[in-house]
């Protein structure tokens, strides 16, 4: 499970469990993101009912950065299907950090898989500096890949 509070010299991350998306939250994202929304439509809605866990990262003043959903392959097993949307108050200085936490909670898992269309260039980013690859591409989405 993610830590609930990391500290680094530079910067505290705090990660917390969290219900569920919450369409409040849409005055946090990004542009991209909000229209990210918008085409999902049901899609969304259906990806964040069968996720089960939830996790909100907040730089120290408790400005979003990023939400992180989880969605179990299976109820047993340890493989799973991430998802993420960058909030605006995500920047560099927050990586390294984040980084850790996340490494810290992949231990529960063997295998994660993130899918991504190629417009999503911050999220493509991002899962490739947590160390995913990419294994497959098919019509503008690419599947990557993170095992432990």
């Amino acid at each position: 499970m993610w830590a609930m509070m990391q500290k680094t010299s530079k910067t505290e991350v705090k990660v917390v469990r969290v219900d569920g998306w919450d369409s409040r939250c849409e005055v946090f994202v990004t542009d991209k993101a909000k229209e990210k929304l918008r085409r999902a439509g049901s899609s969304f809605k259906l990806l964040n009912a069968q996720s089960t866990e939830f996790y909100l990262a907040l730089a120290p003043d408790d400005t979003p950065l990023l939400f992180l959903g989880i969605r179990p392959f299976t109820l047993i097993g340890s493989n799973a299907h991430v998802w993420m949307l960058p909030f605006k108050g995500l920047k560099t200085r927050h990586l390294r950090e984040l980084k850790r936490l996340f490494e810290m909670y992949m231990k529960g898992f063997t295998r994660l898989v993130a899918q991504l269309y190629h417009y999503e260039t911050v999220e493509i980013r991002f899962v490739e500096y947590f160390g995913f690859t990419p294994v497959n591409e098919v019509k503008g989405m690419t599947t990557y890949v993170k095992e432990r």
